[in-house]
């Protein structure tokens, strides 16, 4: 849901939110308008994503190496989550990518959505001119970009 949205296909949305039984087809309560159908997708994924990420997945403290060597350190306690399963793991970064605040784009190759939000509090910022999601669609893309060139000779 979350993706039509992104896209503003609120055909897909409609589809989505009838498949998913939030309404039924034919009982939807407002006008039959296209934001409509995009603002209750957008309600329903973050919902959903609040939902399973309270029931999968925790934060945590946790101990820097540096909090133990060479003595003890109180400082070096940092926040964590801890998630149950895999399940967790991936609706925990949908939630991240959820609450970004917009710090998105999509890779020129396969289209994927890529953040460009801080993996962690106090981790790195990613580049914001980042254009693919990982080294195989930049090859990908090189690769396709050759090609016609190529075929030409």
């Amino acid at each position: 849901m979350y993706e039509a949205v992104l896209n503003r296909d609120w055909m897909a949305a409609k589809s989505l939110l009838i498949a998913d039984e939030f309404y039924e087809a034919g009982n939807w309560p407002f006008e039959d308008s296209p934001d409509k159908y995009l603002q209750f997708a957008l309600q329903g994924a973050a919902l959903m994503v609040a939902q399973t990420v309270g029931k999968l997945c925790r934060p945590t403290l946790r101990f820097a190496e540096s909090s133990w060597i060479p003595q003890i350190n109180p400082y070096g306690i940092e926040s964590a989550w801890w998630f149950d399963n895999l399940l967790g793991a991936a609706y925990l970064q949908m939630y991240w990518l959820m609450t970004s605040g917009g710090n998105i784009t999509r890779c020129e190759y396969c289209g994927q959505v890529i953040s460009l939000a801080k993996t962690h509090p106090d981790g790195r910022k990613r580049r914001r001119d980042r254009r693919f999601c990982d080294d195989a669609c930049r090859q990908g893309h090189h690769r396709s970009k050759k090609r016609p060139a190529d075929s030409s000779s």
